[in-house]
């Protein structure tokens, strides 16, 4: 049985091989030395609590690429985090404009801002960086299902120079991506003109 230690080296491992690790930021590879890993393993472990304590340690800013984002836990972290000044912003997969289960209409009305990825057919992240420095990502949606029934895992890598790639391919997603508009009451709601 593998332990926690290990596994958590060998993702980082996985993560950063020359296979895995091409974006179209560039041809060529990134890699970004990484100061420590820690990794949470649902449901026997809570990735709700690992990612609220992230978002509640934040002091600079938050920002968040999330395929699924139904948890109203780490919802109402984030407009805490926003309202007491950190520099908060979410990116949604354009399903989030039918799904009745949404945050988004919470967080913009918490002040949040919120904008959907309709550029790709999914647009399948599930990353939270920190501070410049923290990077939160895995398996993980940000739901119910991943709290508690599903085998999922959450990796939290200390590393400036990977928390500067993942917010620099945020920023190029955030490019196409429009600002989601509140829904009128009993209606799907839209995402405005970019």
């Amino acid at each position: 049985m593998m332990t926690r230690r290990f596994a958590a080296l060998l993702a980082a491992a996985f993560l950063f091989t020359p296979a895995f690790a091409g974006s179209t930021m560039s041809a060529e590879p990134h890699t970004a030395a990484v100061s420590s890993a820690r990794v949470v393993f649902s449901p026997e472990e809570s990735g709700q609590a690992a990612v609220i304590g992230m978002i509640d340690a934040a002091s600079v800013r938050v920002r968040v690429a999330m395929f699924h984002f139904s948890n109203t836990h780490i919802a109402d972290a984030l407009i805490r985090a926003h309202r007491r000044g950190v520099d908060t912003a979410v990116i949604l997969d354009k399903s989030h404009l039918s799904d009745k289960r949404s945050v988004a209409p919470r967080l913009l009305s918490g002040g949040v801002p919120v904008f959907i990825d309709a550029e790709h057919k999914t647009a399948h992240n599930k990353v939270t960086v920190t501070e410049g420095r923290w990077v939160v990502t895995g398996s993980y949606n940000y739901n119910k299902n991943a709290e508690s029934r599903n085998a999922e895992n959450l990796l939290i890598l200390d590393s400036p120079a990977l928390a500067d790639l993942y917010e620099e391919n945020w920023m190029l997603h955030r490019a196409h991506s429009s600002a989601f508009a509140a829904r009128p009451a009993g209606s799907a709601a839209s995402p405005e003109q970019k």
